[in-house]
C-alpha cells in the first residue's frame, strides 16, 4: 500500500495473519484481506460497493467482477511485491 500507483489502497486494520486494505474511487468501496505467513501472501475480497461488488466468489477469490477491480488488484499485488523485495 505504501507504493501503490494512482490511486492508493488505505490500511483499514489487521489481525493475526491478515491486513485489511480498503480502495475508494468515484463512490465505490473494494475491501481486500491480504493473508500472510512466512511463505506466502494472498489477496481476497472481503467486501465492495458499488461496481467493485463480486458477482463469482470462490473460496473469497473474486472470479467475475468489472475490469477496474483487476487493475487495481493487480496495483495492490506490485505494491506488495516491491516492498517484499526491500525485505
Amino acid at each position: 500500500m505504501l507504493a501503490t500507483k494512482g490511486f492508493a489502497w488505505v490500511y483499514q486494520g489487521e489481525g493475526d495473519g491478515y491486513i485489511w486494505a480498503r480502495f475508494d474511487y468515484r463512490g465505490d468501496t473494494n475491501v481486500m484481506r491480504i493473508e500472510y505467513s512466512q511463505s506466502l501472501v494472498q489477496l481476497k475480497y472481503d467486501d465492495a460497493l458499488g461496481d467493485y461488488v463480486c458477482k463469482k466468489l470462490v473460496d473469497d477469490i473474486c472470479y467475475k467482477n468489472s475490469r477496474g477491480y483487476y487493475n487495481y488488484i493487480k496495483n495492490l499485488r506490485n505494491s506488495i511485491s516491491k516492498q517484499l523485495v526491500r525485505l
